[in-house]
C-alpha cells in the first residue's frame, strides 16, 4: 500500500497525524483490555456465571477477528479516514451499550467493541507505517508502547468503584473521549491509505506447504495468544476472588506494567540473548508467574506473579512473527495474515474455554491451569527443538 500523490503530508501535518495516532492508541489500549477488569462488575450487574462471563470475552475476540477480516476488503472501497471513523463510532455505541440493563445488549456491545478494534488497530498501524517511512520500526514500536500504556491505565479506571451508576459514568466518560478523537479525526488533512491493486500470487496449497516446516511457531502463536487472552480476561476476576478489598486491581495493573516494560526494553535484551533464548526466557517467566499467583492467597504476591507473566508474555508473539517473516521473505505479508487470523481464533477459543472449565470444575483457579499447561508445553517444545538443532 502506498500513499497517492495528493495524499503526501507536509512536515507539520505529518507530526499532527502522528500525535493523533499515538494518543488514540492509549484509548485503544484501554478499550482493548478493560473488559477483563470490568468483568467482575458485569458479573454482579447481570448475575453471570463463569460460562456466561466467558461469552463476553469471546464475543470481543470474535468481533476483533471479523473486524480485521472485513477491514482488508474495505481498504479497496473507502478511505482510511472513514474506516477509522466507523471504528470510533462503534466504540462509542459499544460503551453506551454496556451501560444497558439488558444483558443481550451488553453481549452485543462486547462484540461491537471487538469489531471497532479490528477496524482501528490495523488501519492505524498502516497509516503510521506509511508516514514514518524512514523510521518505521521505531514508530510502530512507539505505537505499541502507547497501547500498552492504555492497558496499564485500564484497571486503574475501576479503582474504588462502588456502584453500577459509577460504572455507567466510566462508560460515558470513555465514550466521550472516543467522540473527541472522532471529531479531531475529521480536522486532520490527508489521512488516507491507498489499497494495493496486486492480486495474491500464493495459492492456498502453497501457503500450507510453507507453513508446515514452521509448525512449531504456528503452535506457539496459537497457544501463546491463548495464554494472553486467558490471563488478560480472567486474571482480574481471579484476583477479585482472592480479596474483598479494591487492591485486587493491583494484579491486572502489574500484569500490564510487566508487559509494558518488557516491550520497552525488548530491543535491549534481544541484542544480547537472541530471539530463541528470549522466547525460552519469556516462557520460564510466564510459567513461574502463573505458579506464584495460583498458589498464593495474598494479593501483593499475586501481583508480583502477574508482573512476571506480563513481562515474559510480551516479547513472544512479536519475536515469533519476526522469525516467520524472515523465513517467508517476500511472501510474508500474505502468509502472515494466516497467523493473525490464528491469533484471533485462539483468543476467542481460550476466552470461552476458561469460563466453561471454571463452570464445570466449580473453581476458576482450576480452570487457570489451562494457560499454565500451555506455557509448559511451549517451553518444553522450544527447549527440545533448540537442543536438537544445536547438536
Amino acid at each position: 500500500m502506498t500513499l497517492d500523490r495528493q495524499e503526501i503530508l507536509t512536515d507539520s501535518e505529518n507530526k499532527l497525524v502522528k500525535v493523533f495516532l499515538y494518543l488514540s492508541f492509549i484509548l485503544i489500549g484501554i478499550v482493548n483490555t478493560f473488559l477483563g477488569p470490568m468483568l467482575p462488575f458485569l458479573n454482579e450487574k447481570w448475575r453471570l456465571n463463569d460460562v456466561q462471563a466467558g461469552y463476553f470475552l469471546a464475543a470481543q475476540s470474535l468481533g476483533g477477528l471479523l473486524g480485521t477480516l472485513v477491514t482488508s476488503f474495505l481498504y479497496k472501497k473507502f478511505s482510511s479516514r472513514w474506516i477509522l471513523a466507523v471504528g470510533y463510532v462503534f466504540i462509542i455505541i459499544s460503551l453506551l451499550g454496556l451501560s444497558s440493563d439488558i444483558r443481550e445488549i451488553g453481549l452485543f456491545s462486547s462484540f461491537l467493541s471487538g469489531v471497532s478494534l479490528g477496524f482501528i488497530i490495523p488501519t492505524t498501524t498502516l497509516i503510521l507505517s506509511q508516514i514514518a517511512k524512514e523510521n518505521r520500526a521505531a514508530a510502530i514500536n512507539l505505537l505499541n508502547f502507547f497501547w500498552a500504556l492504555g492497558a496499564v491505565l485500564s484497571p486503574l479506571i475501576f479503582f474504588k468503584l462502588s456502584s453500577q451508576t459509577q460504572l455507567n459514568y466510566i462508560f460515558a466518560a470513555v465514550a466521550l473521549i472516543g467522540a473527541a478523537f472522532l471529531v479531531f479525526l475529521f480536522k486532520l488533512k490527508n489521512v488516507r491509505i491507498a489499497s494495493s491493486k496486486e492480486k495474491s500470487t500464493v495459492s492456498g496449497g502453497e501457503k500450507l506447504a510453507i507453513l508446515f516446516p514452521v509448525w512449531l511457531f504456528v503452535i506457539t502463536i496459537f497457544l501463546q495468544i491463548g495464554v494472553e487472552a486467558s490471563l488478560a480476561g480472567w486474571l482480574p476476576t481471579f484476583a477479585k476472588r482472592i480479596t474483598s478489598s479494591d487492591w485486587w486491581l493491583l494484579v491486572p495493573t502489574f500484569y500490564w506494567s510487566g508487559f509494558l516494560l518488557s516491550r520497552l526494553f525488548s530491543s535491549f535484551y534481544l541484542r544480547r540473548i537472541g530471539e530463541k533464548t528470549a522466547i525460552l526466557f519469556g516462557l520460564v517467566l510466564v510459567t513461574i508467574g502463573q505458579i506464584i499467583f495460583l498458589l498464593t492467597a495474598q494479593i501483593n504476591i499475586a501481583a508480583i506473579g502477574a508482573f512476571l507473566v506480563g513481562f515474559g508474555t510480551a516479547p513472544i508473539f512479536p519475536i515469533t512473527i519476526a522469525i516467520l517473516s524472515g523465513k517467508f521473505e517476500k511472501k510474508a505479508p500474505e502468509l502472515l495474515s494466516y497467523m493473525f487470523l490464528l491469533a484471533g481464533l485462539s483468543g476467542m477459543i481460550f476466552s470461552w474455554l476458561i469460563g466453561y472449565a471454571a463452570s464445570i470444575t466449580g473453581e476458576l483457579k482450576t480452570a487457570l491451569l489451562i494457560p499454565l499447561m500451555c506455557g509448559l508445553i511451549l517451553f518444553f517444545l522450544h527447549l527440545f527443538f533448540r537442543n536438537k538443532t544445536q547438536k
